[in-house]
């Protein structure tokens, strides 16, 4: 360091005292920065301590130091302990998200504060339904869609909502909003949240069914008689709707009844009823004709010694007496006093009829490999038979007396095949009927060259079967078939159709009308042509 003489100082005492002071001073004492307060609290404050949904809010933190003075230049950071409820920005901008109570938390320099909010749900300001279609078929289905909005128009979530038809007979609508259609009409479709409802108005209409066929066949019923209507029907859009099918009588409920789901008619009394059939909006009426039970009674009568055993007779006579059930009045307008003379009518010996009905005289004998014929025999002047005569086959009769109950159809359906022919059906010329021959003959197959009798009502009903084919045949116990025609062609009677029931068909009812015999072809049994090699189809009127 350099040194200075007394001289020297007193010459320059100004620097001299500077330097004095300097030296004099401490070492340690320089000039510092001022000390920095310590952050000891930090206060959030927002603008709204509660919010709805969707809303925001803005909080402001306040950052004290030791001292209670407030240190606005501290830096601060957010989060929210429920994001779930609400989120924070890095700001302080809360965003209510769910109902519920959040905890939003401020940190500076280590040091948190924080504020709870609540949120609750924003208020409903309306509910907009959409419909698929506002128009359904009965049977359809459709969801239903709610929009439930606040008053700015945003969209609220998780709402519970509650629906409701005001015309739940047209339509049902289940808690998620499923719409089923049932009925022709109109209902309002309702959905409520928070005692705010929307509303939808939805029209049914009639199904739009690509096959509804009902059927009643036969239209005529005797007093005691049942009938279940088979029906069938599809819609393209919603499938088998037959389940849905109801029925309901129009008018008659003195001559019928009927079972709504069912459709079991029960005939009471005779007269007449109009059932109708439903669905979808859809109807098919039937009118119903109720006859009193048949008067009329065939006496039959056996001959000859070779007789069948007692349950063959009386399957022969369960298929004669199929036909008297058409029969609406007595077959003759008084009783028939007459002398068969023997051997006319299958009889040994000569037989004294009284009758207003019919006899059918049964034997055994000689004939051809049909196994059995059947014909009238005693046909007064310009009237109708009284007296038919059926005649099995020898052998057949030998034959079938081993058979067993299962196979007794074969017996009962011979036997109402040739009963028929025994009243007329395929035997009458045109000429007994009317005395005027028919040169060119009517008839389902003119190239047979059939020159039996065909009126209108077997005609009509001829073409009503759409008889265009061959029917199954019935075997005969010892081999070999029979009937085995043309449907209706030269006997005007059909075969089989069910194993195990002879079926009395509409053509061969309208052709004993064609006769003149009091028969209502109402009275037939439902039939089927096309029939499989078992004698079985599906059966039409």
């Amino acid at each position: 360091m350099r040194s200075f003489t007394m001289a020297q100082l007193v010459r320059n005492w100004p620097w001299a005292l500077l330097v004095f002071l300097i030296s004099c001073s401490s070492p340690d004492n320089r000039s510092t920065n001022p000390v920095r307060d310590p952050v000891v609290q930090v206060t959030l404050s927002s603008s709204a301590s509660e919010l709805t949904v969707g809303q925001t809010a803005i909080l402001t933190a306040m950052i004290t130091g030791r001292t209670g003075q407030v240190l606005s230049d501290r830096a601060v950071t957010y989060r929210s302990e429920t994001p779930e409820i609400a989120m924070v920005s890095s700001t302080g901008t809360v965003a209510a998200l769910a109902v519920g109570t959040a905890r939003i938390v401020a940190t500076s320099e280590g040091i948190n504060g924080g504020i709870t909010l609540t949120v609750s749900a924003a208020p409903i300001a309306s509910i907009v339904i959409t419909l698929p279609n506002a128009v359904l078929e009965v049977g359809a289905t459709a969801q239903a869609l709610a929009a439930v909005r606040d008053a700015n128009g945003a969209l609220l979530s998780g709402r519970p909502i509650t629906w409701r038809s005001n015309n739940s007979s047209v339509a049902s609508i289940s808690a998620s909003g499923a719409i089923t259609a049932l009925a022709i009409g109109t209902t309002t479709i309702a959905a409520t949240t928070e005692n705010v409802t929307g509303t939808a108005t939805l029209t049914v209409t009639a199904a739009t069914l690509s096959t509804f066929r009902v059927r009643f066949d036969p239209h005529g019923l005797i007093v005691g008689d049942t009938l279940v209507p088979l029906w069938i029907a599809e819609s393209a859009t919603t499938g088998n709707r037959s389940s849905f099918v109801r029925f309901e009588l129009l008018r008659g409920n003195s001559a019928v009844s009927v079972d709504s789901v069912t459709g079991r008619i029960v005939a009471i009394a005779p007269g007449s009823g109009v059932v109708r059939a439903r669905v979808d909006g859809n109807t098919l009426d039937a009118t119903i004709e109720v006859f009193p039970p048949s008067p009329v009674r065939f006496a039959i009568l056996w001959q000859g010694t070779n007789r069948p055993s007692t349950r063959v007779q009386a399957a022969v006579e369960r298929g004669v007496r199929r036909w008297e059930r058409v029969f609406i009045a007595r077959m003759h307008g008084s009783a028939i006093r007459h002398t068969l003379p023997a051997n006319s009518c299958a009889n040994d010996q000569p037989l004294d009829i009284n009758t207003q009905d019919f006899v059918f005289v049964i034997r055994t004998g000689a004939v051809v490999a049909s196994g059995a014929s059947g014909r009238p025999c005693s046909t007064l002047s310009n009237s109708l038979p009284f007296a038919g005569a059926i005649m099995y086959d020898d052998n057949e009769f030998t034959r079938e007396v081993g058979l067993d109950s299962a196979s007794l159809w074969v017996v009962e359906a011979t036997a109402a095949h040739e009963a028929g022919h025994a009243l007329g059906i395929g035997a009458f010329k045109t000429n007994v009927l009317s005395g005027v021959p028919i040169t060119t003959p009517l008839a389902p197959s003119p190239s047979e060259g059939v020159n039996f009798f065909l009126g209108a009502a077997a005609l009509r009903a001829y073409k009503a079967l759409g008889a265009n084919q061959m029917t199954a045949a019935v075997p005969l116990s010892g081999g070999g078939f029979h009937w085995a025609t043309p449907p209706f062609s030269g006997e005007l009677m059909g075969s089989w159709s069910t194993r195990g029931f002879v079926r009395i068909s509409s053509v061969s009812v309208g052709a004993l009308m064609d006769f003149g015999w009091p028969v209502s072809v109402l009275l037939a049994d439902r039939y089927s042509l096309g029939l499989n090699a078992q004698g079985q189809g599906g059966d039409r009127p």
